[in-house]
């Protein structure tokens, strides 16, 4: 949920940027109405870094709760079963699912609250875009496809 304040919140910066440009431009200006934009605008700022910070830091959190819990569980199946006699595993695929695995457990609890939220980031990027510019900003999208496409087959061509 925090991430989600924030994303919003990044969201907002540009709106309030927009509505000042906007008073700037009027002849009659009310400086009760600037001087809220302009507070706003350092508002959705201050929150956006604490609602940015405090769900990096639960994120954090949960990716080294996991990457621990994985650790735990494989130390106590190393503690019940005997490394000398087993063929299937050894010291070194032990300390590879310590250090690797639990790594990527990690790395996958910080990462997730971005994918979650890629959906809606593109979404309102797309309707901001189409704000901004409007149906002239299909023909930059349309370059953006074709280059990435474009990049994907050079890249399967050099794997090769």
């Amino acid at each position: 949920m925090l991430k989600l304040m924030a994303r919003l919140l990044e969201y907002s910066g540009p709106l309030l940027i927009r509505e000042i440009i906007a008073y700037a431009s009027q002849e009659e200006r009310d400086t009760r109405t600037g001087i809220l934009l302009v507070a706003g605008i350092i508002l959705s700022r201050i929150f956006l870094e604490l609602f940015h910070c405090r769900s990096e830091l639960n994120l954090t959190i949960m990716g080294i709760r996991t990457s621990n819990a994985l650790n735990g569980m494989i130390y106590e199946k190393a503690l019940k079963f005997s490394l000398i006699r087993s063929v299937e595993h050894s010291q070194g695929s032990l300390v590879n699912h310590i250090q690797v695995d639990s790594e990527k457990l990690f790395y996958f609890g910080i990462g997730i609250g971005q994918t979650i939220l890629l959906p809606l980031t593109l979404v309102i990027g797309v309707y901001f875009m189409w704000i901004a510019v409007g149906i002239s900003f299909l023909s930059g999208m349309a370059m953006l496809f074709l280059i990435i496409f474009a990049n994907s087959a050079i890249g399967k061509k050099t794997v090769k």
